[in-house]
């Protein structure tokens, strides 16, 4: 869990550089995918 924050905390800080979507991986608790855009 601790890896999935950090990658998180990493999108959120530098995803003004990113156009477009984004996906950010799989939620562990859900399963479900996780998108930025």
């Amino acid at each position: 869990m601790e890896i999935f924050m950090q990658k998180l905390v990493d999108v959120k800080e530098n995803s003004d550089r990113a156009v477009g979507e984004r996906i950010l991986g799989v939620d562990p608790k859900t399963g479900l995918s996780l998108w930025l855009g």
